[in-house]
């Protein structure tokens, strides 16, 4: 197993009571490796602690891997995290997010991985809120 993992501070300002009507969070992705991968966000307060933890819909998917060239032709997709009302709460509390990329093969396969493997990733979300001040 292999993982990869990236810290973001996060900024969430106040501005009054927050009623959340639809929230999603999506990780558009490029997988070189030949390895499907779990994806993982952890939400840190500001001494650093986990306050909450959110799961995507599913795995990544692993690049298509040539067992006689040992080359890796990235795969695209798109998972989605799951934003409850719990979580939103937690937001508000967030000075950091920690995103967790879990590389494993699923089974006893053995493969080359190449020097020039990578992911790619970019991190979006829509927050629609009503805000009473």
């Amino acid at each position: 197993d292999l993982t990869l993992q990236d810290t973001m501070e996060i900024d969430f300002v106040e501005t009054g009571a927050i009623d959340p009507k639809e929230v999603y969070a999506s990780l558009l992705y490029t997988n070189g490796f030949p390895l499907g991968a779990d994806v993982k966000m952890y939400l840190l307060d500001e001494n650093k602690e986990i306050i909450d933890s959110i799961l995507t819909n599913a795995p990544l998917q692993p690049g298509i891997y040539n067992e006689v060239t040992y080359a890796t032709n990235p795969s695209e997709g798109q998972v989605n995290f799951d934003l409850d009302e719990g979580i939103l709460t937690s937001l508000q509390d967030t000075k950091q997010l920690i995103l967790t990329i879990a590389f494993n093969s699923y089974n006893t396969e053995k493969i080359k991985i190449n020097a020039d493997a990578f992911i790619d990733f970019k991190l979006k979300s829509n927050l629609k809120i009503r805000i009473s001040i």
